[in-house]
């Protein structure tokens, strides 16, 4: 951290840590912008002061306002640097974090376990009260696998609150109708960030009641087309960017 005379860091957004970026990379997209600034904070050792500051705006607060239980244990499947499980422990949950990556991992003091979600989840049946799944599945080569896992680690009635991009979105079907590929799903998001299963929201309920789970809910984060939520609907399927499901084992 900087010595005292130094800039302070509390509470700081993305344009108060733009002279983190290296310049001598060029930002395609919000994904590549992200990860150079996790790394640049890592190697500042500034980990789990920008955590939060770093998470996308919205899509995790829509998350936790699904969750429908006070206390209890929740599974962060594929918890990346730990921003979602940062803000679930701030909330006095009794949180277990997975990734098949555990360098990434930057919450001291807690543990991350390793697992490969297209595989087994490495806990026993009917352990936990909430699954969160947050920009999870579209990364997964197998899907299915993965929701019956989820399943049967969840408790009788217990919650799974799943997201991914909304490829529904009007902008998206104008990407691909230009481009023939939807948001988010390009060549180039395959081979950077391992976008490989772009999941339609009419698909993702489909595999949810496929696999045993009852729809509860479903919703979608606001758009970032600014002050278009004055005239419009931002969270609706035609404009949410990110679709959401709460689903009850």
């Amino acid at each position: 951290m900087p010595d005292s005379t130094g800039p302070k860091y509390e509470n700081f957004r993305f344009k108060e840590i733009t002279f983190l970026v290296r310049q001598d990379i060029k930002c395609l997209n919000y994904l590549t912008l992200i990860s150079i600034l996790m790394d640049e904070c890592a190697k500042q050792k500034m980990c789990e002061e920008v955590i939060s500051a770093c998470a996308a705006e919205g899509v995790h607060e829509t998350a936790l306002k699904l969750m429908n239980i006070k206390y209890g244990r929740v599974l962060d499947a594929a918890a990346g640097r730990g921003a979602l499980s940062q803000k679930i422990i701030q909330m006095g949950f009794e949180t277990y974090p997975v990734d098949i990556n555990l360098d990434q991992f930057m919450l001291s003091g807690i543990k991350c376990f390793k697992a490969d979600l297209n595989n087994q989840i490495p806990f026993a049946d009917d352990f936990f009260d909430v699954a969160m799944s947050i920009e999870t599945i579209e990364h997964l080569e197998n899907p299915y696998q993965y929701l019956r896992e989820v399943y049967r680690v969840l408790k009788p009635g217990g919650q799974l609150i799943i997201s991914t991009p909304n490829i529904t979105n009007i902008f998206s079907r104008v990407k691909y109708l230009l481009h023939g590929n939807y948001h988010l799903f390009s060549k180039q998001d395959v081979l950077d960030h391992y976008h490989i299963e772009p999941v339609p929201h009419w698909k993702l309920e489909a595999m949810l009641e496929c696999e045993g789970f009852e729809i509860v809910k479903k919703t979608c984060s606001k758009g970032y087309i600014p002050y278009l939520d004055r005239y419009f609907d931002t969270d609706s399927i035609l404009l949410g960017w990110i679709f959401f499901i709460s689903a009850k084992k």
